[in-house]
């Protein structure tokens, strides 16, 4: 990993488009994958994945990573006084901080994750952190983001979506973490938040935030070539941001695992409390 931030430090915004095309194809092939096989860890979690240790530990060696690897991309570049570029850091340090330092302390039970799972996580949300990271601090434009654009109606819709999923995903989380009493091992049906109109309202809500983040800096046009800066005149120095890829790339992948991860909560729905046990799929 050490390799790949020293090579994203120097890509070619070729490079990292090409970088950002394969991490789309990524999400083709889990795609696929997930429909055969179940993600191996919570209700899912079976022996055949492999070795496996604590499930608090997994959740934090599969996700500081990202963390410490963004703060480090900054720490490196050269963008450091650009207010804007600090802010997407912060939004994105304070999800992964959640995720990594705070939700698996609140983890109940023993349960175990396999370590191969773990691995692969930890691998996965450390190219995310090169895909968010490489293009803010690297790839774009150094005058892309003035302080301007916190005050831009897409900054404010993508941060609005950003906390909106991650209140979601964090509200979801405490539900299912409430469900059983202690010495309760049964499995139960969460009946309260999104919960009512979803099967996976966890999932929702990051993905929910994904999508927010991606909004953030405006990068959805993965279809459309890169066009050159233009900023526009005025006291704001508002801008119209080059396209770029990087989050919708990484949005596409959590969406493709979110998308194929609902299907099997809802068979495992319909299995343990039968018909209309099955919410709304993502």
């Amino acid at each position: 990993m050490l390799i790949l931030s020293v090579e994203i430090m120097n890509i070619s915004p070729e490079g990292f488009n090409l970088f950002l095309a394969v991490m789309a194809a990524l999400a083709v092939v889990v795609f696929a994958a997930l429909h055969f096989v179940d993600a191996g860890y919570g209700k899912f979690y079976s022996k055949a994945w492999g070795p496996a240790i604590s499930n608090r530990l997994g959740w934090v060696l599969m996700e500081a990573p990202v963390f410490i690897a963004m703060i480090a991309l900054w720490l490196l570049c050269s963008r450091k006084d650009s207010i804007c570029r600090l802010v997407f850091l912060l939004l994105f340090e304070l999800h992964y901080f959640q995720r990594s330092f705070i939700f698996p302390f609140l983890i109940k039970g023993r349960s175990r994750m396999p370590l191969s799972i773990v691995l692969m996580g930890a691998v996965f949300n450390t190219l995310n952190a090169l895909m968010q990271g490489g293009w803010l601090f690297y790839v774009s434009p150094a005058q892309m983001y003035p302080t301007g654009y916190l005050l831009d109606p897409r900054f404010i819709a993508g941060t609005a979506l950003f906390f909106a999923g991650m209140f979601i995903n964090i509200q979801s989380d405490s539900i299912i973490r409430h469900l059983r009493k202690p010495g309760d091992s049964a499995h139960h049906l969460p009946q309260k938040g999104l919960f009512r109109y979803v099967s996976s309202a966890n999932y929702f809500g990051e993905l929910v935030e994904w999508i927010g983040f991606a909004v953030l800096p405006w990068s959805a046009g993965g279809a459309r070539r890169p066009h050159p800066q233009t900023v526009s005149a005025g006291v704001s120095g508002r801008i119209q941001p080059p396209q770029s890829q990087k989050a919708d790339s990484f949005c596409l992948v959590i969406i493709v695992i979110c998308r194929q991860a609902v299907p099997s909560e809802n068979l495992c729905h319909l299995g343990t409390f039968g018909r209309g046990s099955a919410m709304i799929s993502i």
